[in-house]
């Protein structure tokens, strides 16, 4: 980061890194930057790829896009304008891969975005998977934001059938109480 570069009350905004030189990479986590360089290691890189290439032989045929890194993704905390938000991440990729707050998580930033994501369940403990809504706790109130239904939903079985009973039954329950 250029040596010009000051933070505003000891904390660094959206706005801020917008002004930042394209050539570096940085993340902002909470107001402070981390420097992304030197660039990720060949084995990173190796795995990257493996990844991607199977979510893009996955999605081939479907009405759907596989991204890669770098793009920002911003995680603002409440309702403040987006130049303000001072959490800026560069995820590689972005999949939820669980259920409730991993999905809407994910789900919320892709949105954000305006980037298709997909889930990949891990247990029948929520109606969430498919929706096109998330519904955070913010400030202590559950709130219902719009967002975008993902473009897949993955689950294994296997995996499904492993999950407490109990986290069965609250998604049964979920899913019932909506009618």
């Amino acid at each position: 980061m250029s040596p010009q570069i000051k933070p505003k009350n000891n904390s660094f905004n959206y706005g801020d890194y917008l002004n930042w030189p394209e050539d570096e990479r940085w993340e902002l986590i909470d107001g402070v930057p981390y420097n992304l360089t030197p660039a990720p290691s060949r084995a990173h890189q190796k795995i990257l790829a493996a990844v991607l290439t199977k979510f893009y032989s996955f999605l081939e045929d479907k009405d759907c896009e596989v991204y890669s890194a770098p793009f920002d993704v911003r995680l603002p905390e409440g309702e403040e304008e987006p130049q303000e938000i001072t959490t800026v991440v560069q995820p590689d990729l972005v999949v939820a891969v669980g259920s409730g707050v991993i999905n809407d998580l994910s789900k919320w930033a892709a949105f954000q975005l305006g980037i298709p994501y997909l889930v990949v369940a891990t247990a029948a403990s929520m109606n969430g998977y498919s929706s096109a809504n998330v519904a955070p706790t913010m400030g202590g109130v559950k709130m219902l934001i719009e967002a975008r239904a993902p473009r897949a939903v993955i689950a294994e079985p296997r995996i499904i059938e492993q999950a407490p009973y109990a986290m069965t039954a609250a998604g049964f329950g979920d899913t019932i109480g909506r009618r």
